[in-house]
């Protein structure tokens, strides 16, 4: 914390994993917006079943979310109804990928590795270029771009950073091509709903 507070670091963004909220481990901590993107068939090596790891997952917006702060999730999941009920009972401020009027994608399309989108934020029109593989990571752009706001950067300057970001790696990242040309994706897809995902978002980006 006193190496945060000496660059002068306002925001910190962190992964919840389920392993970490079941153990307590962040207890004490206590989050301005939480994001829910999804529940898979994941981690039930630990938790056992989905019932077990969706009730980890929502720990964190259930007890970690000071009073007054934002979840961010998408209102087309099946536990989008947990989450609505969470944030009504705890004074929460819920906003969903459709649910902001003032920021909407135009034009989705691909370019060979890149992505471009077309979007427009109150009477402004923009052009975003996005050198991510796979539709799935639009969705995680759209969640952070909103949770950014929440923090309260300019849209400007988080729209300027946006063609800059690269992929972590492991997940859908471009290692390479072959004699062919054949581009190499890689992807640590463990489960089966994410080797799905996987090669759905690759097939409909790539001939």
């Amino acid at each position: 914390l006193e190496k945060l507070f000496v660059k002068k670091i306002d925001n910190v963004i962190m992964e919840a994993s389920s392993h970490g909220l079941k153990q307590n481990r962040l207890d004490g901590l206590k989050f301005n917006t939480g994001i829910f993107t999804n529940l898979s068939q994941d981690h039930l090596d630990y938790h056992l079943n989905l019932k077990n790891y969706l009730k980890a997952k929502l720990y964190l917006f259930e007890k970690l979310i000071k009073k007054g702060g934002n979840i961010i999730t998408d209102d087309e999941i099946k536990q989008f109804k947990n989450i609505k009920k969470i944030s009504l009972k705890n004074n929460l401020r819920l906003q969903t990928l459709n649910g902001n009027n003032n920021f909407k994608i135009l034009s989705h399309t691909f370019n060979e590795d890149k992505q471009i989108l077309k979007i427009k934020h109150k009477n402004t029109v923009r052009i975003i270029n996005l050198n991510l593989i796979g539709r799935i990571q639009i969705k995680n752009i759209l969640m952070a771009i909103l949770a950014a706001q929440k923090s309260n950067i300019e849209l400007k300057k988080i729209l300027s950073i946006l063609p800059k970001i690269k992929s972590v790696e492991g997940r859908l990242e471009k290692i390479g091509s072959i004699k062919n040309k054949s581009k190499v994706i890689l992807d640590y897809a463990h489960t089966p709903e994410a080797l799905k995902t996987c090669l759905l978002n690759l097939r409909e980006q790539f001939p």
